[in-house]
């Protein structure tokens, strides 16, 4: 898959390490908006609170771990 992507954060997201990135696929050309986190740890616990909550029934939510 090829893709553009550039990150976005601010103080409330890096004190939590997490980022959101603006993906570009470019083989659909779909805009896609990626919740990211720093480590393994981080994303274990927003996988666990995003999986009791209603988003998790309307949306795809995954949070990628940025290697």
């Amino acid at each position: 898959m090829d893709y553009s992507y550039f990150s976005i954060h601010d103080a409330f997201l890096y004190d939590r390490y997490l980022k959101f990135i603006i993906a570009l696929d470019h083989h659909t050309l779909g805009i896609e908006l990626w919740l990211v986190s720093q480590n393994e740890k981080v994303k274990h616990a927003y996988n666990v609170l995003l999986a009791d909550s209603e988003w998790h029934d309307k949306y795809f939510c995954i949070i990628l771990l940025l290697v």
